[in-house]
């Protein structure tokens, strides 16, 4: 893994990629991860309200 680290520093000073461009793909970056885990999460919540929907009929009949 260091290996591959001092890779991409090598890489990164060889292109002299502005540092406020690599910030900016880090930030689309974590921005796409943080979307991701919300519809995760609103995804898991809509299946446990239906789970409970089923469960509260089920104990009704």
């Amino acid at each position: 893994l260091s290996r591959k680290v001092k890779k991409g520093k090598a890489y990164l000073q060889r292109e002299k990629l502005p540092l406020t461009v690599v910030l900016l793909l880090l930030l689309l970056l974590g921005l796409s991860l943080m979307v991701n885990v919300v519809m995760v999460r609103q995804m898991l919540l809509k299946d446990y309200e239906f789970d409970k929907l089923l469960l509260d009929t089920l104990v009704k009949n």
